[in-house]
């Protein structure tokens, strides 16, 4: 995958290594149909002389070779070069490729169809493909609450820290690649496929090309090695050698389609050509351009070899436009065109031959048919795991014997991934002595110790850092230590123990200690005038039932020292030195597709507070509140969400540091945050987001626009709601990005009363 993306990553990353990894560490593949149809069937080649006519050559035809090109997302233009080959009536004998390129050609060796291809092209979630975030939906509630919380995550054991070798570790597309090549089962021998074929790394050790051909690696694992771009996805181990994109060695394969015996070869070029000069105006412009003229002058060499070169027009594409493979097969259609004189005179050159010749030679290594299921006929499960297989097993719910669609199987890797506890779940399918299938899981466990960094900036509290120190396994299998820091603005810290599974079941337990120094602003009529300090001390413990993924319900008894003060203000605002203690059940339910751009489903919190001097602290209140958030997508690109917020005092007085408070992005916009505060509060809230574009792949998802219409309001007592069931109105007109380092908001409020705000955030709320 050769591109000047990823090479501009690469370039960035060896320069600023510390600043790459805090952008880093924030990431379910699609169904992987279409199963190659293998319909290439090649006919038996006859007796030389058998039924020959009259003009006919016995002598051997020409082998045609295909080298296909690195070139990120560009290289689906290979697809729309081998429709148009086989509709000229090109027989292919031999292919390389390279990156992309060795990924279109390994599918097409295999026996998929251009049409295949394009259908898997258009249809796959390559943003989704490329990130090694387990979907959200199967990950455990406690992990839900934490999985978009920090940028950066370093696992580590003893005193050594475990630094990632790329930004992902090609989880998701190895388990793609593998499914997609399961007719491939037991193949160790390239030739043995439909067309021979060769993949091209490079060993990033000794900067060596190396030629997978079968014997050491499966199919899907060569192409992942192919693709493997230095400080994007980790290398591929193979013995004392780490491949990676080969196209950093040999981005256009000649050579090696003709050293496997092709005489007459067919290139396709889809790199990413050079810069021109008003484009090298800065220091990363001329080292990428550095780096490109090695490549370039390799590629031009190769291109040299070729009878045929084939070269796309996409000057308007990048590497990372993986969402506009259909433009991009188009193109390369369009290029095969523009050179189907010189395509089909080579065809015409071939019609001499015997009409068996005109085929490429049979293979007999490659399975026939397609492969949409597999029969279980044994599971394998290798890795340095800790975890005990049968707990695997019954988690996975595979039995030996059954048959699985590949849709099925990829569920429960879904599934098995999604506990958290594993570093990578790789998947391997071998062919077996009895008809079915080897199911082999390689599973790697993360390390047991994690340090992770986050980073937020918005409008009230400017920039905040967050560290955490987490102990996995911490007395025990099913346990942790957590120490938290928020940093900047304000500082708060908390220390954790959580012990889950307590008694074979959901049950949990978590103390828990924290200090807090925040801050609140005082406003009147619209106009800030100062703010309270907010520092807090304490400690609570914790019970409750994990409901796997789906939520939790929570008692716990939480005792502090209250100091609340005014810090920039008048005399005339309250202030607070007290103790409170209260019990508080609560009851969460959490069914979001994704976070923090859901498309589907919802979030419920109903907690009640009492708080009573008899539990040793000063106040006496009770408190009631409920949030409810639900999204849906009827159209693509189009979200809609409804939210509801409730909270009610019962008539008791809330003490100033405990009000409800209304304004702002998180509660009402239209109102600066923090505007209102009170003991009863209502409002409905009705958003609309559309889907403009995709990010490039490495940057982000998508950018969108934003609309949120909200009503309700904020009373002081339930005397005062009775008297006075005014509403209040506000919305706003937005831009959001969802980026590497978080989601990042701008938008622009409009409230009753003449009201005006403009609200920045940027990254993952803590």
């Amino acid at each position: 995958m050769n591109n000047r993306l990823f090479r501009y990553l690469a370039i960035f990353s060896f320069y600023f290594l510390p600043f790459i990894f805090c952008l880093s560490a924030k990431g379910q593949i699609n169904n992987p149909s279409p199963q190659p149809s293998l319909t290439r069937e090649k006919e038996t080649i006859s007796p030389l002389g058998n039924g020959k006519r009259t003009g006919e050559l016995s002598s051997p035809r020409p082998k045609i070779g295909l080298a296909l090109s690195g070139g990120g997302a560009r290289g689906f233009a290979h697809i729309g070069v081998l429709k148009v080959l086989e509709e000229v009536g090109i027989p292919i004998d031999r292919i390389a490729g390279t990156s992309m390129g060795s990924v279109m050609g390994g599918l097409y060796a295999l026996g998929y169809s251009p049409e295949e291809l394009a259908r898997l092209a258009v249809t796959m979630n390559w943003q989704d493909a490329f990130s090694d975030n387990p979907p959200r939906k199967t990950l455990f509630f406690e992990q839900k609450k934490e999985a978009s919380k920090y940028l950066l995550e370093i696992g580590f054991k003893g005193y050594k820290l475990q630094i990632p070798s790329g930004l992902s570790a090609g989880q998701k597309l190895s388990n793609l690649l593998a499914l997609l090549t399961i007719p491939a089962a037991g193949i160790t021998n390239f030739d043995d496929l439909k067309i021979p074929y060769r993949a091209v790394a490079t060993d990033i050790v000794t900067g060596a090309q190396v030629l997978l051909d079968g014997s050491q690696l499966s199919l899907a694992e060569a192409m992942r090695a192919s693709i493997a771009v230095p400080l994007v996805f980790t290398p591929v181990e193979l013995g004392d050698k780490l491949l990676v994109d080969g196209g950093l060695v040999k981005n256009v394969p000649v050579d090696v389609v003709k050293n496997m015996g092709a005489d007459k070869v067919i290139a396709v070029n889809v790199s990413t050509p050079l810069r021109k000069k008003e484009d090298l105006q800065s220091f990363f412009a001329i080292i990428d351009q550095a780096i490109s003229l090695q490549i370039a002058q390799s590629t031009e060499q190769q291109l040299a070899l070729a009878d045929i070169v084939i070269t796309p027009d996409l000057k308007d594409y990048s590497a990372s436009d993986f969402t506009k493979a259909r433009l991009l097969i188009e193109k390369g259609e369009e290029a095969a065109r523009k050179e189907i004189q010189q395509l089909r005179d080579l065809a015409d050159s071939l019609k001499k031959y015997r009409p068996d010749q005109s085929l490429p030679a049979q293979s007999t290594g490659i399975k026939t048919g397609p492969k949409s299921e597999i029969k279980i006929e044994e599971v394998r499960i290798e890795g340095d795991i800790k975890i005990k297989e049968l707990q695997l097993m019954k988690t996975l719910e595979i039995q030996k014997g059954e048959t699985l669609s590949l849709t099925e199987l990829q569920d429960k890797i879904r599934r098995i991934f999604g506990f958290g506890f594993f570093e990578s779940v790789k998947v391997n399918v071998e062919e077996g002595k009895s008809g079915g299938e080897i199911l082999e899981l390689k599973i790697n466990e993360r390390e047991p110790n994690l340090l992770r960094f986050g980073f937020r900036y918005d409008d009230k509290y400017k920039g905040v850092g967050i560290a955490d120190l987490t102990f996995n396994r911490f007395g025990g299998t099913s346990s942790k230590l957590s120490t938290e820091v928020q940093f900047g603005s304000i500082f708060n810290f908390q220390s954790s123990y959580f012990r889950y599974g307590l008694f074979n079941s959901g049950f949990f337990i978590n103390p828990r200690i924290f200090y807090k120094d925040d801050f609140q602003f005082i406003f009147e009529n619209q106009r800030r005038l100062g703010q309270f300090t907010d520092r807090a001390k304490g400690f609570e413990f914790a019970v409750g039932n994990i409901f796997k993924n789906l939520g939790e319900i929570t008692s716990r008894y939480q005792w502090k020292r209250e100091d609340f003060t005014v810090d920039v203000g008048g005399p005339d605002f309250p202030e607070f030195r007290e103790n409170v203690a209260m019990i508080s059940l609560s009851s969460q339910a959490d069914t979001l597709d994704q976070f923090p751009f859901p498309n589907s489903g919802s979030t419920f919190h109903l907690t009640y507070d009492f708080a009573n001097k008899l539990l040793g602290g000063n106040p006496n209140f009770h408190r009631l509140t409920f949030n409810y958030s639900k999204f849906f997508s009827p159209f693509p690109k189009n979200h809609f969400s409804v939210g509801v917020q409730l909270g009610t005092s019962f008539g008791t007085d809330l003490p100033t540091y405990e009000d409800y408070l209304f304004g702002g992005p998180d509660s009402f916009m239209g109102y600066e945050r923090e505007e209102l505060r009170g003991d009863q509060i209502a409002i409905l809230r009705l958003g609309y987001r559309y889907k403009l574009l995709d990010l490039p792949l490495g940057l982000g998802r998508g950018a969108y626009v934003t609309l949120v219409f909200n009503t309700g309001n904020i009373w002081d007592s339930l005397d005062d709601l009775e008297n006075n069931l005014r509403l209040r109105y506000g919305g706003s007109l937005g831009f959001a990005l969802n980026t590497i380092i978080g989601p990042i908001y701008l938008d622009f409020g409009i409230g009753d009363e003449g009201r005006r705000q403009v609200y920045f955030s940027a990254g993952f709320p803590f």
